[in-house]
């Protein structure tokens, strides 16, 4: 295998996951078959298929996990591996989801009125509800989250259009 960077490692795997799934649903397919009619696939040919796909699927993953383990980059004035570097995208991807889901309030502190069936009739209750985190300042924290995972995302993709594995 040619000498290719981490980028080109990480597409290859992808196309090689997708040719595996896909060797595998041919070969799930063509498993049983009646006598008569041959499958469009053969069976073993499918498991073939998916035999080479999927070691260098792998090797291509351990090059790359080793590499990443190697390789570092200078994240907030430390130097810090591309393994974590990743790993630390991940957590900041579904930290912000979690801040941008969350069931805020305009502001920290709100009344609201609403009807409710209590002994044969409608009454209107009114609920003060506190808010640790109001809407404006859900989305500074949102923003600064995603401003760190841009800087941590840049600095990934530039490593791993530079290395090689």
């Amino acid at each position: 295998m040619s000498a290719m960077t981490i980028s080109q490692a990480l597409r290859r795997v992808k196309k090689l996951k997708g040719e595996l799934a896909s060797h595998l649903l041919r070969a799930h397919t063509a498993v049983t078959h009646r006598a008569e009619q041959e499958p469009a696939f053969a069976f073993s040919k499918c498991l073939e298929g998916a035999s080479v796909a999927r070691k260098e699927m792998l090797h291509l993953q351990t090059a790359i996990a080793t590499v990443n383990a190697k390789t570092h980059v200078d994240w907030e004035g430390q130097s810090t591996s591309l393994a974590l570097a990743a790993r630390t995208l991940a957590e900041l991807r579904g930290e912000i989801a979690w801040v941008r889901a969350l069931p805020v309030k305009p502001q920290g502190k709100t009344t609201e009125s609403e009807q409710e069936y209590e002994s044969g009739k409608y009454m209107t209750v009114t609920k003060t509800f506190t808010c640790h985190l109001p809407e404006a300042e859900q989305a500074v924290l949102a923003d600064k989250l995603q401003g760190k995972f841009d800087a941590l995302n840049d600095l990934v993709e530039t490593a791993n259009h530079k290395t090689t594995v």
